[in-house]
């Protein structure tokens, strides 16, 4: 098992997530021939890939997922995501008012653990089902957004991380830093270099 960090940068989070997330996930393919390298991506509503909700004037398009499933389909690899969030179709957010392209629902791509304040201390509550629910080769965890206290954050980031490794020894955890707000925040910075300086390595 190998737990890996994404760095970021506000002017381009999604695509940075998706180029370390092709990296990382192409070491972890090796060994997987002839099965498709099982992914589960969890975290909050940037997983699921809100926009601006409920309005929904910015098109719906997956979030990082798709860029992420086109690449690596275009690069010749077989994989599954995982999960069972309904997020954003529920609607409790309202509805997409676009068709994505590629739609992943319909390629049966539409699966991950998505949801929308996600925190720390509820993924912390349902991680270990979630393994052993999905099955995963490789977990892409971002979470963390919707916390505000330092100290409660990082213990339960650690904990998650430790459950996916109890679980799924074999797995490869892949953690993200959350991505930045359009104002500064001194606990994301905090969280953020947790993870970069201490968590990961």
């Amino acid at each position: 098992m190998k737990v890996q960090m994404k760095t970021k940068a506000p002017e381009s989070c999604i695509q940075l997530l998706i180029g370390f997330f092709l990296l990382a996930l192409a070491a972890c393919a090796s060994g997987q021939a002839g099965m498709p390298l099982r992914i589960l991506c969890i975290g909050d509503g940037n997983t699921t890939g809100y926009t601006d909700n409920p309005y929904w004037t910015k098109p719906f398009e997956f979030g990082y997922r798709s860029g992420l499933y086109s690449r690596l389909v275009a690069g010749g690899y077989s994989v599954q995501f995982l999960g069972d969030s309904s997020e954003p179709w529920s609607g409790t957010f309202g509805l997409p008012t676009n068709t994505p392209s590629p739609d992943l629902r319909v390629l049966d791509q539409d699966h991950h653990r998505g949801y929308a304040g996600l925190g720390t201390a509820l993924t912390l509550f349902y991680i270990g089902s979630w393994v052993v629910i999905d099955n995963p080769d490789v977990v892409l965890l971002m979470v963390g957004l919707d916390d505000t206290n330092m100290v409660t954050a990082t213990s339960n980031l650690t904990g998650i991380v430790q459950t996916i490794v109890t679980n799924r020894p074999l797995a490869d955890v892949i953690v993200a830093q959350v991505t930045p707000l359009l104002e500064y925040s001194q606990f994301i910075a905090d969280y953020n270099a947790f993870i970069r300086n201490t968590l990961v390595p």
